[in-house]
């Protein structure tokens, strides 16, 4: 598995192979942490501690997140698939809390399970994690699976909560709605209304979650939002920079190079 290892202990893992039935009975420590892993092809068996897990993707994908709070065992059983298509994603347990409510499964004193069918949107997202679109370079490809990893794990994180009753936390229903609106411009009254505090309260503890003012928020996503729109859909720039509501294609240059390292045009040519 090739493991991509960024700031702050956030892991993202990949395994795109064939894959012939091992039955190894191989071992590694489990340490304290929260895990993702989604497979979207073929089959793996395995024990973690005393409980035997079944992750079968011959039909559909198949997915499971842990917490991990005392250190376990996990033992491999059986693995394989042609394709045989995983992806592993893991963090420190105060990061996945930050992003919002974790499911029950989850707040369990011990460690803790979740095991279910992902939708087409994580899979998705997914998809685009272990087979990228092509990069300007290994730092700008680490810097889209960074920030594709990381929305994968809010969107499952705070969509987990509401099915079971909880509510996500104010800053992770910010973010959603800032999401949901990228296409045109969402001032702080708005986010007052909608959400029921006053703008100095939602600003701090929108910081405070995701290390960035809403404003920039705002910003990143939007140049993602260009970013995937000029390496997947053939956009031009000008079209791009529309999309991520820059009025000047020179200041829209400007802020993407800053972002990702090399400028659309750069991106572009690449990718043709």
């Amino acid at each position: 598995m090739s493991v991509d290892i960024f700031p702050g202990e956030f892991r993202i893992g990949v395994l795109d192979v064939d894959k012939t039935s091992i039955e190894d009975g191989s071992c590694q420590q489990l340490t304290p942490k929260c895990q993702l892993l989604i497979l979207l092809s073929g089959r793996h068996v395995f024990d973690i501690g005393a409980q035997r897990f079944d992750l079968d993707a011959r039909i559909t994908p198949a997915a499971l997140m842990m917490a991990i709070h005392t250190p376990t065992t996990l033992r491999h059983i059986e693995s394989n698939g042609h394709p045989y298509r995983k992806l592993a994603i893991a963090t420190p347990l105060e990061w996945a809390v930050r992003m919002g409510s974790l499911p029950q499964a989850l707040q369990l004193a011990g460690n803790g399970f979740w095991q279910w069918a992902p939708d087409k949107d994580t899979i998705a997202l997914a998809t685009q994690i272990i087979a990228p679109p092509p990069q300007g370079g290994s730092a700008s490809s680490g810097l889209y699976r960074m920030s594709r990893g990381m929305e994968l794990l809010r969107r499952i994180v705070s969509e987990a909560a509401p099915q079971e009753g909880g509510l996500a936390t104010v800053a992770e229903r910010t973010r959603l709605y800032l999401r949901r609106h990228l296409a045109r411009d969402v001032d702080l009254a708005e986010l007052e209304r909608h959400l029921g505090l006053n703008r100095r309260s939602l600003q701090r503890r929108f910081k405070a979650a995701f290390g960035v003012t809403i404003c920039e928020y705002m910003r990143q996503e939007r140049l993602a939002l260009a970013y995937r729109a000029l390496s997947e859909d053939g956009v031009t720039i000008a079209q791009a920079a529309f999309a991520a509501r820059y009025r000047s294609p020179e200041n829209f240059t400007t802020a993407f190079k800053r972002q990702f390292k090399l400028t659309p045009g750069q991106l572009r040519n690449h990718v043709i």
